[in-house]
């Protein structure tokens, strides 16, 4: 991660890590690293006070400050959803058993599902943490949630859908 003076168009190296986002105020920058280090970690814009705020998920990707720099909203990878691929879409056994309650499941492989693959898609939600670390929440969103930040709307992601809008509620 680097920080670009506009005005003197001096470039310098701040830290290692991905994602990164300066809070509204310029003094702290949040972001994520992989790896033993996994996890949101914030560093002051002067390279100090380098620390891991979170990490509790396999994967977290693109946090973002609030607007009052109290909270930190990001992604990340919650489970993986193992669907048949048929047709077009992507459907479980549970969702074929639902539609078809008098078919056993072996019968229902045998006549539906032989030849389809199956496949293991990824599950994403949205969460926050307070900027110290505590107050961890889940936040409600598809589970195709991406690239959340907050605005006077509320929160606003990407999804397979589109974009989405959704509340710091639990």
């Amino acid at each position: 991660i680097y920080v670009y003076a506009l005005a003197s168009g001096a470039l310098r190296w701040l830290t290692n890590g991905y994602s990164p986002d300066i809070s509204a105020d310029g003094a702290k920058v949040v972001f994520t690293r992989t790896g033993e280090e996994n996890g949101i970690w914030a560093i002051d814009l002067d390279g100090a006070n380098a620390h891991k705020v979170y990490s509790d998920s396999d994967l977290i990707t693109s946090p973002k400050w609030s607007p009052d720099g109290q909270w930190i909203v990001f992604s990340r990878l919650s489970g993986v959803s193992k669907c048949y691929q048929v047709g077009p879409g992507c459907i479980t056994m549970r969702e074929i058993q639902a539609q078809f309650p008098q078919m056993s499941p072996e019968m229902i492989y045998d006549r539906m599902l032989k030849n389809a693959t199956r496949v293991e898609s990824p599950l994403w939600g949205i969460a926050r943490v307070a900027a110290g670390g505590t107050d961890y929440r889940d936040i409600p969103s598809l589970n195709s949630a991406h690239t959340p930040d907050w605005s006077a709307a509320g929160i606003v992601y990407q999804s397979s859908v589109g974009l989405e809008i959704t509340s710091d509620t639990a």
